[in-house]
């Protein structure tokens, strides 16, 4: 989210590929790190976004206006930001989620 937020938010594009932002992606992949991530490529990740919020912080003004264009973030009474799936879906998901968090614990 920093990416977004200190890069598009403020006309900064980052230039960072974010594959869960495809429009193929599965629903809520952005919110967790799959197995096949190593803990460098998370870490990377995490250096590139600080970079560009610390260069977007340097080049504006305190008071410079962020412009937020999806309109579907946070609860909303027309957008709770959550998918539209059903119970089997999220037990699934839940255990996808178990398996990679107890994969990277070892």
């Amino acid at each position: 989210m920093e990416l977004e937020y200190f890069g598009p938010v403020f006309g900064r594009p980052h230039g960072v590929p974010l594959p869960w932002l495809a429009d193929d992606a599965e629903p809520n992949s952005d919110i967790w790190a799959t197995s096949e991530q190593s803990r460098d490529e998370i870490v990377g990740l995490y250096h590139q976004a600080w970079q560009n919020a610390d260069e977007t912080i340097d080049a504006l003004p305190l008071d410079a206006i962020g412009r937020v264009i999806d309109g579907a973030a946070g609860l909303l009474q027309e957008s709770n930001n959550l998918p539209a799936v059903d119970q089997e879906w999220w037990r699934d998901y839940s255990s996808r989620v178990e398996q990679a968090a107890c994969g990277a614990a070892g």
